[in-house]
This record gives C-alpha cells, sequence and structure tokens, in this order.
C-alpha cells in the first residue's frame, strides 16, 4: 500500500472502478489522504460517469441509490425516472451537500437529472432531456429518458427526433449522450424484438460510438433491464461523439449488474470511465 496526499497542488484522481474512495480531480475540492494499492495508476485527466433510472424516482430505494452513488463519487451523473417530488428534493440536497451542482429536465412526471461536480452552463433543458457544457473539459453531456411509447408512440418518436438533429449536428463537439433509452436492435434483445431499433442505428451512422459495444468490460452483462417474462433488454446507453473519441485515450465501461440484482433498481446503472488526452 502506498500512502498518498492529495491537495490542491497535488491534484491525482484515482481512476479506476474498483476503488471506492478518491478525489474529485481537477476541481476545487480534494480529500486530506487517499490509500491505494501501489499499481494503481493516477490522473488528473480522468472523468468517471454513471447513468441510472431510478425506477419511478426511488421510492423507498432512494437511500440505497444515494449511497451507491456517493460510494462510487462519480463526476458525472444522469438519473432517469426522476421526479421532482418528496425523494427528488432528498436526492437533490443530498447533491448539493456533496458539491454537485445538477438541472432536471422540464418533466411534470418523470424526467432525468444531469449533475457534475464541476460547474456548468445549461444549454437546453426539455421534457426527457438535459444538455449542459462543461467548460473544464470542453465536454457536452445530454442526459436522456426516453419514454417507453407503451402510451404515446407519438412522444417517443419525437424525443428521438430531437437526439437525432444532436447527433447530426454535433458531430465535430466533444459529447456524450446518455440515459435510458427504452430503445434497443434485435442483436441487444433476448427475444429478438427491436424498439426504435433504426434510431439507433441512424444515431450510429453520423460517426457517435456505442460505448460499451467498443469499451466494455469484459465480465459486463450484456443486458440491463429484464421484462417480467424473463427477457433482457439493452435499454442503457452512453455514446460518444467523433470529436471525444478523438480526444479519448482510456476508456473502461460496464453495466452494474449486482446494483441491479440487489435491488438498487429494476435496470443496471452504466458506469464509464475516461481518460482524456492532454
Amino acid at each position: 500500500m502506498v500512502f498518498l496526499y492529495a491537495s490542491r497542488i497535488l491534484q491525482y484522481k484515482i481512476i479506476s472502478l474498483r476503488y471506492r474512495y478518491r478525489t474529485y480531480g481537477c476541481g476545487e475540492y480534494y480529500y486530506s489522504v487517499i490509500w491505494a494499492p501501489d499499481s494503481l495508476k493516477f490522473s488528473c485527466d480522468a472523468m468517471i460517469l454513471i447513468s441510472l433510472n431510478l425506477r419511478l424516482g426511488g421510492g423507498i430505494r432512494t437511500q440505497s441509490i444515494l449511497d451507491y452513488i456517493i460510494n462510487h463519487s462519480p463526476d458525472l451523473l444522469v438519473l432517469g425516472e426522476f421526479k421532482d417530488n418528496e425523494n427528488g428534493q432528498k436526492i437533490k440536497e443530498t447533491l448539493h451537500s456533496k458539491g454537485y451542482f445538477f438541472e432536471s429536465s422540464d418533466d411534470d412526471l418523470l424526467g432525468v437529472l444531469v449533475a457534475s461536480t464541476h460547474p456548468f452552463s445549461i444549454i437546453r433543458k426539455q421534457r426527457r432531456l438535459v444538455e449542459i457544457e462543461l467548460s473544464d473539459y470542453d465536454l457536452n453531456v445530454v442526459g436522456v429518458y426516453v419514454p417507453t411509447g407503451s402510451k404515446d408512440k407519438r412522444f417517443k418518436d419525437a424525443v428521438w427526433q430531437k437526439i437525432i438533429k444532436y447527433a447530426e449536428e454535433s458531430r465535430s463537439i466533444a459529447s456524450v449522450i446518455t440515459g435510458d433509452f427504452n430503445s434497443c436492435t434485435i442483436d441487444d434483445s433476448m427475444n429478438h424484438t427491436e424498439f426504435n431499433g433504426k434510431d439507433l442505428k441512424e444515431l450510429l451512422s453520423f460517426g457517435w460510438v456505442d460505448s460499451w459495444a467498443h469499451y466494455k468490460n469484459g465480465e459486463s452483462e450484456r443486458y440491463t433491464w429484464y421484462s417480467n417474462h424473463g427477457n433482457g433488454f439493452r435499454f442503457d446507453y452512453a455514446f460518444i461523439s467523433p470529436e471525444l473519441k478523438r480526444r479519448v485515450t482510456l476508456l473502461n465501461v460496464y453495466h452494474d449488474t449486482k446494483a441491479r440484482k440487489n435491488g438498487l433498481s429494476d435496470h443496471s446503472p452504466l458506469l464509464m470511465e475516461i481518460n482524456f488526452s492532454a
């Protein structure tokens, strides 16, 4: 083991998802001390993102969800099925106490919340979508919660068209689009049912990269949500733009199946670890 002192001068950050305690990175606040194995690598350019569907706002699982978030201390956080109710306020208050900045979409019921340990500018907030700009990293993040479409397919298609338009127009911007898309191709459906597969393929046709498919941890399960009939689907994604792909030097993505099986949510959290080029 090695003892490390983290200060505003030594701005180290643990970039391995295997270790729970690390500094917040190249921002304002740093833990006084951390312990880590000798083999662990450090970088001031590392970033960890968690995308998680809360399942109806979190309900009685809200505290467990907050414990999960705090233990992983992500730099970026995207929470789908966010509800601005009592549990939603608890989530906001806890994130604020931990130094996060956040913004939620313009939804009366289920929406999306985006949070960051770094200050950001709000580009737009609409129904089921929030776009922010992180000047510290020259990075844009679009958090989405695409509706299921079971009751209003036109609304789902309308949200998808906003995503497609952004993907087409933002290829030259370092950007991430992430969240619960409630969509999959046949390849990501256990029973070979496709949901808005054409939209997913169109997004990729603009050069965006399906991060899990390209950088996945070898032990990461494919499916992130299961129906009551036991059919698995990959509904949760993090797409990175061609420009961001050019800047990424290390990226690891996995689905935390264990968290889903332990009842954190009905979706597996998606965790993405990025290291930017100098």
